[in-house]
């Protein structure tokens, strides 16, 4: 259970987009996170980072739905933030 608060952010174009999630006090356990698609598109890429260090990850994809495991579970404390990218194929 998280035991803080903060912020998420989604931005999209039409090659990517980008989700950011972060700590502004307390604490936030990350080990699944799920996010869907816009309509058409298919992924190229998913890279997601925590201070600007890539983390490693799978990822898994059902229909438009996109769910991402992280390696082990991190823990996020205030000014962290975790950002993750993903690019589409402009062809699909």
């Amino acid at each position: 259970a998280s035991e803080g608060w903060g912020l998420f952010r989604q931005r999209r174009d039409v090659e990517m987009q980008v989700m950011e999630l972060s700590v502004e006090w307390g604490r936030l356990p990350v080990r699944i996170f799920e996010f869907e698609l816009p309509e058409g598109r298919q992924v190229q890429s998913v890279v997601a980072s925590i201070g600007g260090e890539e983390v490693n990850k799978s990822a898994s994809f059902s229909g438009s739905k996109v769910t991402l495991t992280l390696e082990d579970e991190l823990v996020l404390t205030a000014g962290d933030k975790m950002v993750i990218e993903v690019s589409f194929n402009l062809g699909g």
